[in-house]
């Protein structure tokens, strides 16, 4: 007889569970439900946006917390005021604030007790600088090849405890500068 044009295995299309819902619907259900966990709501784009913000400000305050606390660690930290042998200084030049002389320290045992001291001194941050003006003692280390120390130099003795480079003054947390030592050379 005649072949049977029907055929009796039909490939079902994928939103077969969901007859009576059109098929993007249904693929949209179907992920819905395998998401179901997610922590996004894609039915709701404003929630969705509402949690996006919620992270990027916690991601904010993090960020701001932790500079926070670095800056803070930096800035109380004590620090080494130098560290410089006193064999490789050959001059060491005090700018008087009160008067406007300056000294030129060549004295190689005058040289060997400041520079001494110098190193025993330990310093933290205590405030700005900035603004401010007028100095005791401004000192200038320079070196046996001629050419200024590096880092601490250029910095002003304000008294036996207290430093000033800008931008901030420093406060003297171990042993104390010889104020009255350098006062004698410099007068």
């Amino acid at each position: 007889m005649f072949p049977s044009l029907r055929f009796d295995k039909v490939a079902t299309p994928p939103c077969a569970a969901y007859a009576a819902i059109p098929c993007g619907l249904a693929v949209r259900k179907q992920h819905e439900m395998l998401f179901a966990a997610s922590k996004f709501d894609f039915e709701n784009p404003t929630k969705r946006r509402s949690i996006i913000m919620k992270r990027k400000l916690v991601m904010l305050l993090t960020i701001v917390a932790v500079l926070a606390v670095g800056i803070g660690i930096w800035y109380n930290v004590p620090i080494n005021l130098m560290d410089l042998e006193h064999d490789e200084v050959i001059e060491i030049v005090v700018f008087n604030g009160n008067t406007g002389n300056a000294t030129h320290i060549t004295d190689e045992t005058q040289i060997e007790h400041i520079i001494e001291n110098l190193n025993e001194i330990k310093l933290k941050r205590s405030k700005p600088s900035v603004g401010y003006s007028g100095y005791s003692f401004k000192m200038t280390i320079y070196l046996s090849d001629g050419n200024e120390a590096d880092d601490w130099n250029n910095f002003i003795i304000n008294s036996d405890d207290t430093i000033r480079k800008d931008p901030f003054f420093y406060k003297v947390v171990s042993e104390k500068i010889d104020y009255d030592y350098i006062a004698g050379i410099v007068n």
